[in-house]
């Protein structure tokens, strides 16, 4: 999105967006003529076209006021926009179906996930400074990737301090395209820089053909009695083995974890034709923070053997707090060195991978070298919690 944002034409191109079919919405003469102004000085068209650059995600607008922004954000329905606003000042008229209205605060826990899930959030609130340098904090605990809009970098002397003196990250003065009254662009990119080495994405990557007759959809369908409920996917990439869970009667829900944005958005677009809720979330599971959430089971193909010695116990840890009493574990992997992939940093055979699972809190139901299937030379193991720890 970046670099669109910074080629030549790029003014031209917005303010070439036709927006008055959505402005039909908007009562209020003064907030219609707001959102069909020209880029550099309302922010509408900057929106609309940021919307564009997005697919089958979720955007998040916090500071909703009339409901403007929401409003251009929702141009593309592929995208869920969530707007959030302690007050209710909405004025529009009927919204798009693909926006969700909530009269709350966005620090709460409820909303971690929501935020993390969310690759653009815009941020247009208070503007003295104080709230945004509370979230921008926030974002930096929860150890957010995506992009952080601040609207109003320039109203007064809190917002230009803040700006200036506060926003450490990458930032970018987008005010040119924006506000007149100042828009930011930071980049927020936490993610352990030990782990760039994910950011590649699977060939193969439509479920069909190679994946389904993949070793993984076997493996799926060898333990599905012990698959149910909320399921998670540890290192999901591009959703293609994920996505013959859809095939299990039990599963009620699926939410794909992976470092890489790129292969979870082609998840996403996979996804969208599933009748099973689904979310696919950017997180390092190795970076020892836990999850929120908590799943019915786990599921994780070829993902162990790309995680560093020196983080197994973190990543370990964060699905044995993840997985509910009684939940199962299912891995699968290369059987030792079987494979040689330079993206591979850990190895296992069955006493190996039994011992680190045992010192994780789990019990071993099985765990064997498998020739099963059409893939030779991998590592499974069912696994359970049986305790809280």
């Amino acid at each position: 999105m970046l670099e669109k944002l910074q080629e030549a034409n790029i003014s031209s191109v917005l303010n070439g967006l036709d927006m008055s079919a959505s402005a039909q919405v908007i009562k209020e003469p003064e907030f219609w003529n707001y959102y069909l102004d020209i880029a550099g000085r309302e922010h509408y068209r900057l929106l609309a076209y940021i919307s564009s650059q997005f697919s089958n995600t979720n955007l998040l607008d916090i500071g909703t006021y009339k409901g403007c922004s929401a409003l251009a954000l929702s141009l593309n329905q592929s995208n869920v926009v969530h707007t959030i606003d302690i007050s209710n000042h909405r004025t529009l008229g009927a919204i798009n179906s693909n926006v969700r209205i909530y009269q709350d605060d966005i620090l709460k826990p409820a909303y971690k996930e929501l935020i993390l899930s969310s690759p653009f959030i815009l941020l247009d609130t208070f503007h003295d400074g104080s709230f945004e340098f509370q979230f921008l904090n926030y974002l930096r605990e929860l150890k957010y990737q995506g992009y952080l809009m601040l609207d109003d970098i320039f109203l007064n002397y809190a917002m230009r301090h803040f700006w200036t003196d506060a926003v450490r990250e990458e930032k970018y003065d987008i005010s040119s395209l924006g506000h007149h009254s100042g828009t930011g662009l930071v980049v927020f990119k936490e993610a352990s820089h030990r782990y760039q080495k994910e950011s590649y994405i699977t060939s193969q990557q439509s479920p069909l053909g190679f994946w389904e007759k993949h070793a993984n959809r076997h493996i799926l369908n060898s333990y599905r009695q012990h698959i149910f409920g909320r399921v998670f996917d540890f290192g999901c990439n591009h959703g293609a083995s994920t996505y013959w869970l859809k095939e299990n009667s039990q599963v009620t829900e699926i939410i794909g974890y992976d470092l890489n944005e790129a292969a979870l958005s082609l998840a996403r677009i996979l996804f969208s034709e599933v009748p099973l809720p689904n979310s696919f979330l950017s997180r390092d599971l190795a970076d020892g923070s836990l999850l929120d959430l908590k799943a019915d089971t786990i599921i994780s193909f070829h993902t162990l053997e790309h995680i560093y010695p020196q983080d197994i116990k973190n990543f370990l840890k964060c699905a044995y707090h993840a997985l509910n009493e009684g939940g199962h574990f299912v891995i699968s992997i290369p059987y030792d060195h079987a494979y040689s992939d330079p993206c591979h940093v850990s190895f296992f055979t069955e006493s190996g991978l039994i011992q680190v699972m045992e010192a994780s809190g789990f019990k071993t139901i099985e765990c064997f070298k498998d020739d099963r299937f059409n893939e030779k030379d991998l590592l499974t193991g069912l696994f359970k919690k049986i305790k809280i720890i």
